[in-house]
């Protein structure tokens, strides 16, 4: 593996945070990070995490990290191919008169693991009641705002089952003793992009005429008002 990326948090360099996959990452990292009170927590794609705590100003316990482990669109929550042709939203361009904000995002699942470290078994347990009652209680999740698009919920579902509770290493060499706990999520929200598209006139109306046998011809907007 290239060493670019290694000992950084990947969300801390991201040039292009406005796309629903990163907003959803750094969501969930806020959410838990406040919920938990986690004073650091990382998002790291390969094993060598701890060159990534060490570079936490703040990596006091209780810290942890997280990765992604999947991600996979949801082919039969909507019609995918619809989408893909009209969009999902539409949205007035702020900047200019000339363009519309439209959105094509189509709703995913990210399969998330979350990493949490804490040296005081006290306040392990405390940690642990606290995740599981937050996740069976749907208290972690989250809702993002993006600019040319609608508002969404992020769902944060918790594996369900019992969280396992390791032992301790005492006899770990050079590093403080801490119990590592392992929790897993599903993030329920939507991926791809939002880009400027002419409009069709200046209201931002597109309207068309409507031959209807028997009555007379009207002119209808897009959302079927007179």
């Amino acid at each position: 593996m290239s060493a670019k990326g290694q000992g950084f948090d990947l969300l801390a360099s991201v040039k292009n945070v406005q796309t629903p996959l990163f907003l959803s990452l750094i969501g969930f990292r806020k959410s838990i990070a406040r919920h938990l009170g986690l004073k650091a927590l990382p998002f790291i794609m390969h094993d060598n995490t701890k060159a990534v705590i060490r570079r936490e100003q703040d990596a006091e316990f209780p810290y942890g990290y997280f990765r992604l482990n999947s991600f996979e669109i949801v082919r039969d929550a909507q019609a995918n191919k619809i989408l893909k042709r009209h969009g999902s939203t539409i949205t007035l361009d702020q900047v200019t008169n000339a363009t519309i904000s439209k959105g094509y995002l189509f709703p995913c699942n990210l399969s998330v693991e979350l990493h949490f470290m804490h040296n005081e078994p006290h306040e392990v347990l405390n940690l642990i009641e606290k995740c599981a009652i937050l996740g069976a209680v749907d208290g972690f999740s989250f809702t993002v705002s993006m600019p040319g698009a609608s508002d969404w919920v992020v769902g944060v579902i918790m594996e369900e089952g019992p969280v396992e509770v390791p032992q301790v290493e005492l006899e770990s060499g050079s590093d403080a003793a801490a119990f590592d706990i392992t929790l897993r999520f599903t993030l329920k929200t939507r991926a791809g992009v939002v880009k400027s598209v002419p409009k069709i006139n200046n209201e931002g109306t597109v309207t068309r005429n409507m031959d209807v046998q028997g009555a007379e011809v009207e002119n209808f907007d897009t959302r079927g008002r007179k």
